[in-house]
């Protein structure tokens, strides 16, 4: 059935995808062990058109040698999307890897670089994980 959460998700679904913002408001609680936490944290502060690597994540979280291990807990994240672990590629750039298909990665990636021109005017928050 259909709860208050999971419309609301819905709808900033549907606003992610019309250009309209590229942050999600809704809480969620995701289970996972307390270091998959501390990375799906970092990934929801990764703004629209920015990227990062594995190791600047690894550092933000100060497990700054854990480099596999925020790999893991990416590729682990239970909200694609809502936790853009696609912003996530590789120290030299290119894109690594994504669940849904190095692809759909790209396409997002250029989706938010498309709408974000106008998105920066206002200021966004991030809902816990």
């Amino acid at each position: 059935g259909e709860t208050i959460i999971t419309q609301k998700i819905k709808n900033e679904l549907a606003d992610y995808f019309n250009g309209n913002h590229f942050q999600f408001k809704t809480p969620v609680k995701c289970i996972g062990s307390a270091f998959q936490k501390k990375v799906w944290r970092a990934l929801q502060k990764i703004p629209a058109t920015e990227t990062r690597s594995y190791s600047a994540i690894a550092k933000t979280i100060h497990h700054a040698t854990a480099c596999r291990a925020v790999a893991n807990a990416n590729g682990a994240n239970p909200l694609a999307i809502l936790i853009p672990c696609h912003r996530v590629v590789h120290t030299n750039g290119s894109l690594g890897g994504y669940s849904g298909g190095i692809s759909r990665k790209q396409w997002l990636m250029n989706h938010e670089r498309k709408y974000s021109v106008n998105l920066f005017s206002t200021s966004e928050t991030v809902a816990p994980v």
